[in-house]
C-alpha cells in the first residue's frame, strides 16, 4: 500500500508494484524506455500474485544476481533470464494459473487472513460447487477444500503435497475449547487455468460458484445467466482479496 497527501490509503496491485521496482533498479542498470515495463497479468488492486513476469529492454546485462536485486518490500524477484527480442510478457504467454481463496465460517477472519481470502459466512456444499455446469468452459475450473492456513501454498507446494480435506481439520467442538482458541473456518480454493481470461472473468465465476455452495444458485439458474449474456444477471462479483495469480507458463525450452 502507498499514502497519499493528507493520510489517504491507496491501494496499489501488484502489477504497478513489480513495474515500479523494475523502474527503480532501471536508474541503474539502464533500462530503455522507463514507460514501456510489460507484465504478462493486469490486475485490480488488491489481488495478490504468488508469482508474475514481467519484460523490459535493457543497455547492457547486470552482472547481479536475481537474490542481489532491490528485495525488499513485498516484492522479491527470484528469476532473470534473456529472451528472444521478440518475447513479450503478455502477449506470448501460453497458460494462466489463478487461485481463489475463500474461507466459509461465522467467526471473523484473523489478522493473518484479513485481505486474503473472501470471507463467506455460510457454510459452503463442496458437491454443490463441484457440480458439472456450462460454466466449466475453461481448461481447468476446479474447487478443492484444502487445510485452512494462514500461508497460502505456492503452486509447487500444491502440486508436490496434493492438499486435500484432512480428517484433522474439522473445526474445535464448540464449548470445548480454551479462552482465545479460534474455530478453524474451512478453506475452498478455485482454482481457473486457460491462456488468456475476459476482465472480472475469475472474480464472477467465483461469485456464481459461491452462490451455488450456499444454495442460492442451481444449475438450471446460471444456464439461464450465461443465455441472459449480460453481467447483471450474474451473483455479486466475489472481491479482489482472494484472487491469486499463480503460474504464467511460455513455451519456451522451460517456463519464465
Amino acid at each position: 500500500m502507498n499514502q497519499r497527501n493528507g493520510g489517504e490509503r491507496e491501494v496499489t496491485s501488484h502489477t504497478e508494484a513489480m513495474k515500479r521496482l523494475v523502474r527503480e533498479r532501471g536508474k541503474a542498470e539502464e533500462v530503455k524506455g522507463q514507460g514501456e515495463i510489460k507484465s504478462a497479468s493486469r490486475s485490480d488492486a488488491g489481488v495478490h500474485a504468488l508469482s508474475n513476469v514481467c519484460h523490459v529492454d535493457v543497455e547492457r546485462i547486470s552482472k547481479r544476481k536475481p537474490g542481489e536485486v532491490k528485495n525488499e518490500g513485498d516484492i522479491m524477484v527470484i528469476d532473470v533470464r534473456c529472451v528472444p527480442s521478440d518475447f513479450h510478457s503478455r502477449y506470448k504467454a501460453q497458460e494462466r494459473t489463478y487461485f481463489y481463496r475463500l474461507l466459509s465460517g461465522k467467526e471473523p477472519l484473523s489478522t493473518f487472513e484479513k485481505d486474503r481470502a473472501w470471507h463467506v459466512p455460510e457454510d459452503l456444499d463442496l458437491l454443490a460447487m463441484q457440480a458439472k455446469s456450462p460454466i466449466r468452459t475453461l481448461e481447468e475450473l476446479t474447487v478443492t477444500e484444502v487445510a485452512s492456513s494462514p500461508y497460502f501454498p505456492s503452486i509447487l507446494e500444491r502440486e508436490q503435497r496434493h492438499y486435500a480435506k484432512s480428517g484433522t481439520d474439522s473445526p474445535c467442538i464448540p464449548g470445548a475449547h480454551g479462552f482465545g482458541v479460534r474455530q478453524r473456518h474451512h478453506c475452498f480454493v478455485v482454482t481457473a487455468r486457460a491462456r488468456s481470461f475476459l476482465y472480472h472473468q475469475v472474480r464472477l465465476l467465483v461469485g456464481v460458484l459461491k452462490s451455488m455452495g450456499t444454495g442460492d444458485l442451481t444449475v438450471d439458474d446460471v444456464e439461464r445467466i450465461l443465455k441472459a449474456k449480460t453481467i447483471s444477471a450474474a451473483s455479486p462479483m466475489a472481491p479482489a482479496c482472494g484472487l491469486y495469480l499463480g503460474h504464467v507458463k511460455y513455451d519456451l525450452h522451460s517456463d519464465v
